[in-house]
């Protein structure tokens, strides 16, 4: 053990303001930005896992087959990255999309076309 840091986050929302204290323990003797860099990272993984298992319940998929749950996995992903980048927190578009065919499609359309 060569370091013990805090961090604290302030998350602004509509209705509230919440500040939340996070504290480490690290086998490495970093400078305060690159610690900071180092957990900006990781809350980023972090983050990602739990859309994952919440939104799209990946721990409780029971597919035996390794490629199924890689290809499943990437379209869970796809579907994340066209969410923000197109319809960022529109929970009105995204039920669109989920019960509109064509509205889903024409996300995907213009997600390929930019990125391609």
């Amino acid at each position: 053990m060569k370091t013990i840091f805090a961090v604290e986050h302030i998350v602004e929302t509509k209705h509230k303001t919440t500040k939340e204290m996070n504290y480490y323990i690290s086998s490495l003797a970093e400078t305060p930005e690159k610690l900071m860099q180092i957990t900006r990272a990781h809350r980023k993984t972090e983050s990602l896992h739990w859309i994952l298992d919440v939104v799209f319940s990946e721990d409780e998929c029971r597919l035996k087959s390794e490629e199924s749950n890689k290809t499943l996995n990437s379209f869970r992903k796809l579907a994340i990255l066209a969410r923000r980048t197109y319809i960022k927190s529109n929970k009105l578009s995204i039920l669109k999309a989920m019960l509109d065919e064509n509205h889903l499609l024409q996300i995907i359309g213009n997600f390929s076309s930019e990125n391609l």
